[in-house]
């Protein structure tokens, strides 16, 4: 729902600009697209540096590492690896979710 919302805004601000751009005068009209383009770049500006956050912050989280040689099922230690997980799931209507850290059995109704 956010992601309509927010095209169908973006559309009506493109066509609003549209418009206001068409019934001004040549001179007006490249210095409104010059102020839009300056608005386009900083509102992008902003975007990409809330996805270099977001991207910083998930790669602070070491990925799981597979067990080597000497730490596996058949090496002298035989200890597990610890690992860490973080899972998220959201449904809608009759949809069903499974998730899991490892092994996993689904048992139909």
């Amino acid at each position: 729902m956010g992601v309509v919302l927010t095209s169908l805004f973006a559309g009506l601000v493109v066509a609003g600009a549209g418009v206001l751009v068409a019934v001004a005068e040549l001179d007006n009209a490249d210095k409104i697209a010059s102020v839009i383009g300056a608005a386009a770049g900083v509102l992008g500006l902003g975007v990409s540096v809330a996805s270099a956050v977001q991207v910083r912050r998930l790669r602070a989280i070491p990925p799981a590492t597979a067990p080597s040689a000497s730490n596996s099922a058949e090496g002298p230690a035989n200890a597990p690896v610890p690992t860490k997980m973080s899972m998220r799931a959201k449904a809608r209507d009759d949809a069903r979710i499974y998730q899991s850290g490892g092994s996993m059995n689904i048992h139909e109704r």
